[in-house]
């Protein structure tokens, strides 16, 4: 059964002309498992985990999205090798599960077959119901070939997966994880057979480390990430290419690590899992808008302070949206040298419609010179290297946030910055933090003031930065109904007409 020990308010930021609302509850949907799928009507959901053989290969379980009749579906599966065996992906007319499994026979041992490591594996389509299942794709018997999530089109009509064709060397920066090739084949099925046809091969940079996510929902483009022009090799960036030629190809992130990237639905949002702007080791679950802009984060599993942090490094792995978008679930793994993890569910609640604050830059540190502008998602950034900014081009430079911000609740709240005397904060023309006020903790000052549920108050905002130094810009608040986090896009607004 799901736990529902750990039930977390948590705001982040979707504007009002999605189907999204932007408070969240966060619970621990399994104590054991990764990779995950929801079935099309939205019923049940379907994720590997380690099972009790002596070996602790990896099983796929079903059950019913409230946690309930779960089933290790995989094991009942006479066709299987039943050895390690995970990565299910749902089709869209809930028959098939698209699947990678461990080969019977092969050198080594089976940790390399691991789901999410791929060697000694091959692609096979499982009826959802677990009584058949059938080898679609076979790779060779040898540690340089491998097989990492196939996921199918929303239509059902086609598939897309990444095979490795060097295996990784760790003590060389660009191929420590080995290189690989993005595939795609039409899905088919041939008197009630399933079978791959008309495969493709895409390598949009050459030799490189790709690993796909899947399609977007309108089967237009592949999601993927890559390190192919990076100096190492963790630092992976997300893109999508055309689905159809491989080309087109598009750059969603910019800096640090970043893996794991899904569609919604609707596909105008995509959730992924990022490093930026940690301050501890570990990754969390972030939020943009398919095209790349309005990042704004979701989760804090590794920052102290925060309630979903217990203590333990973490990294959020690939997930799943409800049909109806309204809810998300995925893997966090604890422990990357076993592989172990933890399901979480996300259910979006309501909140305001907010779309973020004007951001001007200046290409001094005194708000003058040249000026460029945008609208920022949240005040949620580090500058300095290895940071880059398309809009912070000089050394010195300066950027001052203006709008508007607006409260869920009526009650005194905490405003938050970082300690390095750069930020100076304003309320309805009244200062309310700036270089003078005290810490409160190592690297943070605070400021209370008391806001009323629905008024929109003037916020401005000024940052002092110089390129050739690390710095640190963020806003973050608190109140005894609302917990520590950033203020998300949803309660920050351009103009005042906008806050409604």
């Amino acid at each position: 059964m799901f736990n529902l020990k750990l039930l977390l308010p948590v705001i982040f930021a979707f504007t009002s002309f999605t189907l999204f609302s932007q408070e969240i509850s966060i619970r621990l949907f399994r104590t054991q498992g990764e990779g995950v799928t929801w079935s099309p009507d939205g019923s049940r959901i379907m994720y590997d985990m380690k099972g009790k053989s002596p070996e602790h290969y990896y099983e796929i379980h079903v059950s019913d999205s409230n946690g309930s009749h779960d089933t290790c579906i995989s094991c009942l599966c006479k066709d299987l090798p039943q050895k390690e065996t995970g990565s299910p992906d749902w089709s869209s007319d809930g028959k098939y599960v698209t699947l990678v499994a461990e080969k019977s026979e092969h050198p080594g041992g089976h940790v390399p077959a691991i789901p999410g490591f791929g060697g000694f594996s091959d692609i096979w389509v499982m009826t959802a119901d677990g009584r058949h299942a059938w080898k679609v794709l076979e790779t060779n018997n040898d540690r340089n070939d491998g097989i990492i999530m196939p996921r199918f089109s929303r239509d059902g009509k086609k598939v897309v997966w990444v095979e490795r064709k060097q295996y990784p060397h760790v003590f060389k920066k660009k191929d420590f994880f080995g290189f690989w090739v993005i595939k795609t084949a039409d899905f088919v099925v041939v008197k009630g057979v399933p079978e791959f046809e008309n495969i493709k091969t895409f390598e949009p940079k050459g030799s490189a480390f790709y690993e796909t996510y899947g399609f977007s929902p309108d089967g237009k483009r592949i999601i993927f990430c890559s390190n192919w022009d990076v100096p190492y090799w963790w630092l992976c960036r997300i893109y999508t290419i055309d689905a159809e030629t491989g080309d087109d190809m598009k750059q969603l992130t910019q800096n640090d690590y970043n893996e794991h990237a899904c569609y919604s639905n609707d596909g105008k949002w995509i959730i992924w899992m990022s490093n930026t702007c940690a301050t501890r080791q570990g990754t969390d679950w972030w939020i943009m808008r398919s095209d790349g802009t309005m990042k704004q984060r979701l989760t804090y599993f590794n920052e102290p302070d925060f309630p979903e942090y217990d203590g333990h490094k973490k990294w959020c792995g690939l997930g799943a949206f409800s049909p109806d978008d309204k809810k998300f679930v995925g893997g966090v793994q604890y422990s990357l040298l076993k592989q172990e993890g933890k399901i979480y569910m996300i259910d979006f609640l309501p909140c305001g419609n907010g779309s973020g604050l004007t951001g001007e830059y200046f290409s001094t540190d005194d708000f003058s010179g040249a000026k460029r502008m945008r609208t920022d998602a949240a005040i949620n950034y580090k500058w300095g290297p290895p940071w880059n900014d398309s809009l912070v081009t000089s050394n010195k430079f300066s950027v001052r946030w203006t709008g508007y911000v607006q409260s869920l609740y009526s009650e005194t709240y905490n405003f938050y910055v970082h300690d390095d005397k750069r930020m100076t904060v304003w309320l309805n023309d009244s200062l309310l933090l700036g270089p003078k006020s005290k810490s409160i903790a190592k690297d943070e000052k605070m400021a209370q003031i008391t806001l009323v549920k629905g008024l929109k108050y003037k916020l401005q905002v000024e940052y002092r930065g110089n390129k050739k130094q690390k710095g640190t810009a963020i806003l973050i608040w608190s109140s005894p109904h609302q917990y520590k986090q950033v203020i998300p896009a949803s309660q920050l607004y351009t103009k005042p007409d906008d806050a409604k």
